[in-house]
């Protein structure tokens, strides 16, 4: 159980981000509404890159990826590959064309690139992460008073908590178990690191729809998602947002090295012994908390440090949602019916009013996540689809000069109605135990204690289900990206354009580069100059 000791680490996280928000919103009173949002967009590369790397490590990350290796094996190690991708994808094809924006949601881009609809359908479609009600209150706290800068530097305090708490784990859970190479051969033994290389579109974890799918699903939460955006703009230049996709995709690499480390190493500990089958846990996900105060509680401190972060992965990934989704129903509903002459502070005190609101619906909404069993596939699942249609959407205008919003408009909704059909009827077979058959080997043959077992059976008397609602739910990005651009390039080709001139600054290098290869110098007409004063801008929340 907790000490005194335990405690008094784990509370002073919690005081010590609510004192940052404190700094920032009552010290800094002179604070603009760019300042709110954007930081001044004068923030430095080491901030942010911390800030983003916590906004991407979620408590979910933290609990239950290593928890969907003991369960299915080390096959989800391969998202470190996807991210070498992602890393490539983002500095050549996007970011040229995201530091553009002047403003601090990405979804202007589609406003400018298609209408006013494709972006209003979008923001519609933006969702946040929902974690417990402890966590919403405290980011609510130091988010509303503190702002953008806020959650960059509680961000950085939180990504420290994150590397401790990881690193404490891994190395007593090296040591209780005898040294790293029993580890290893425990974990060969038991089938943890049978890599999978199949073509099998239907198996649940291997190379291939991790490397297509995950890139996908971790492209759109590294480049389109309007938290990343937000925090690129916040930087002065685009060489250092690069900086920051580089140095950011690297940590992830090595982020999810770790964390599957640590399933290998929950596996070595409890192989003789599961504790979801003796009854220890009653949801595969608490097997590291479980595992954590099993070798490691007697540590004075240690606990405190890993409840610490676990908390902090929480804290970081949801204050970022919420200074975003500030600025997202700010920028794309508030601010176009609203009289232009409203004042900075009566700006600022709306979005802090969207972040209480918005904060307050979080938390009663988090009470639903009591009612999974396993988050991993279901997180997975959900935020590919969403992920999917972004990656899609942004693709859609970056990639395809022709590509006009009606295409943009309806490909999304299509992909949306088909991936999201697919997804439910997926998870729908997944909670039945359709998929329980890919769960590796489980023992309780070492156990010395009695128990009830409880063991993931898999489906019976049910119907194999159609091969559509089989696919790996990593899928589920894939599906819904490739919807969204076949879709709209179709219709996009089949009506016509409602611009004569398309901005070249909303086109990527990368497709200029090819219209000039492909058709010719004399063919790249589509893409047309504007006048000086149709260059690109959004807009601006300081009146002047």
């Amino acid at each position: 159980m907790f000490s005194l000791t335990d405690y008094g680490v784990f509370l002073s996280m919690i005081a010590i981000s609510c004192m940052i928000g404190i700094y920032f919103g009552c010290l800094k009173k002179n604070q603009t509404t760019a300042d709110y949002l954007l930081g001044g967009s004068k923030m430095t590369i080491a901030p942010v890159t911390m800030s983003m790397i916590a906004s991407n490590i979620s408590g979910i990350t933290l609990l239950a990826l290593p928890a969907d290796v003991y369960l299915y094996g080390a096959n989800i190690g391969f998202l470190c590959i996807s991210m070498v991708i992602v890393s490539f994808l983002i500095i050549f094809l996007y970011l040229p064309v995201i530091m553009k924006l002047k403003v601090p949601s990405g979804f202007e881009y589609l406003n400018l690139r298609f209408d006013k609809n494709v972006r209003t359908l979008a923001s519609l479609l933006f969702t946040f992460h929902l974690i417990s009600p402890l966590v919403c209150i405290v980011c609510m706290f130091y988010t509303t008073i503190g702002g953008f800068k806020a959650v960059i530097w509680s961000d950085v305090l939180q990504f420290l908590g994150m590397v401790i708490s990881m690193l404490s784990v891994i190395l007593v859970g090296i040591k209780s178990i005898g040294g790293f190479d029993v580890v290893l051969n425990k974990a060969a033994e038991g089938h943890r690191l049978d890599f999978d290389f199949s073509f099998d579109p239907t198996i649940r974890d291997g190379f291939w729809p991790i490397i297509t799918a995950g890139t996908v699903l971790w492209l759109n939460i590294l480049c389109f998602n309007p938290s990343s955006v937000q925090k690129y703009l916040s930087t002065s230049s685009l060489k250092n947002a690069k900086n920051v996709v580089i140095i950011l995709c690297i940590s992830l690499f090595g982020v999810f090295a770790l964390t599957t480390l640590t399933g290998v190493i929950l596996y070595a500990k409890y192989e003789k012994c599961d504790p979801f089958s003796s009854g220890k846990i009653t949801k595969p996900d608490q097997i590291l908390i479980h595992f954590f105060f099993d070798v490691a509680a007697d540590i004075t401190g240690l606990p405190g440090i890993f409840i610490a972060g676990i908390f902090s992965a929480s804290l970081s990934s949801l204050s970022t949602s919420f200074n975003t989704l500030a600025a997202t129903v700010y920028g794309d509903f508030i601010l176009p019916n609203i009289h232009k002459d409203v004042s900075p502070k009566t700006e600022r005190n709306l979005l802090k009013l969207i972040v209480v609101v918005f904060g307050m619906v979080c938390t009663v909404l988090t009470f639903a996540i009591d009612q999974l069993t396993s988050l991993q596939n279901f997180v997975s699942s959900g935020q590919g689809c969403m992920g999917g249609l972004f990656v899609g959407l942004y693709s859609l205008g970056m990639l395809f000069p022709k590509a006009n919003s009606k295409g943009a408009f309806w490909g999304t909704i299509v992909g949306f109605v088909i991936s999201f059909w697919i997804a439910s009827f997926n998870q729908w077979y997944n909670l039945q135990g359709a998929f329980n058959s890919f769960i590796k080997p489980l023992s309780v043959d070492g156990c010395n204690f009695s128990f009830n077992s409880s063991v993931l059976k898999p489906l019976i008397n049910v119907n194999k289900p159609f091969i559509l609602y089989r696919l790996s739910y990593w899928y589920s990005s894939l599906i819904s990206a490739v919807l969204v651009t076949v879709v709209g390039v179709v219709i996009s080709c089949i009506t016509k354009s409602e611009k004569e001139k398309l901005n070249p600054e909303l086109i990527s290098p990368f497709a200029h580069f090819i219209i000039k290869k492909v058709r010719g110098r004399r063919e790249a007409h589509i893409i047309s100059d504007l006048e000086e004063n149709e260059k690109m801008m959004g807009y601006k929340f300081e009146k002047k």
